[in-house]
């Protein structure tokens, strides 16, 4: 993954859907004849938060092309991961996998698909899941981030869950963050900040 990809963000700043998806879903309501209300709006912004902008967008096209009916916000979903949230965590794993081969874990990374950095971060953080044996690495952390991504796509988050993944350089004193995916508090081991 190349450095400028991995820092697109999926979210704005304030939590809610990228203007361009929110104009996407108000084109989508007119191809059907409909004026969206405000509240409508706020479901598909709910729902579509944590979707890249460019996959929201091309969902809507599709929709356009291929629904008789205007899509829910799942179908929405569905068309812009290409599937079920299991199918999604199959490709984000693929991602994952590239990433840590080609990027390593001093730098930071930030994935444009949220739940990504959502998974990682339930799982200990982007360091912490690169130090696994490679014994491990395609058994018992894949399956473990399949399942933390699929219930972070199921559920949506945003908030710190989704902010970027720290690299072993950027660690210092480091807070913990809960993750509504897994039972425990995890975070990331304290270190001292090499220069």
């Amino acid at each position: 993954m190349t450095e400028s990809k991995a820092h697109l963000t999926a979210t704005s700043p304030n939590g809610t859907a990228p203007a361009e998806t929110i104009h996407a879903v108000a084109v989508l309501f007119a191809a059907y004849g409909k004026s969206p209300t405000e509240l409508q709006l706020a479901a598909y912004d709910l729902g579509l938060r944590d979707i890249p902008p460019a996959a929201a967008i091309a969902a809507c096209e599709a929709a356009i092309r291929t629904s008789k009916f205007m899509p829910a916000v799942s179908e929405l979903r569905e068309l812009a991961g290409g599937g079920s949230p299991e199918d999604a965590a199959h490709l984000a794993w693929a991602l994952v996998d590239k990433t840590a081969d080609t990027h390593g874990g001093w730098r930071h990374v930030d994935f444009e698909d949220k739940a990504i950095n959502a998974a990682i971060r339930c799982l200990g953080g982007w360091p912490q899941i690169l130090e696994k044996p490679l014994s491990e690495w395609n058994t018992f952390t894949r399956q473990a981030f399949l399942k933390a991504y699929a219930a972070a796509r199921r559920r949506g988050v945003d908030g710190e869950l989704t902010e970027h993944l720290p690299g072993l350089a950027e660690f210092g004193p480091v807070h913990q963050i809960a993750c509504p995916h897994t039972a425990p508090l995890l975070a990331a081991p304290q270190q001292e900040r090499l220069t």
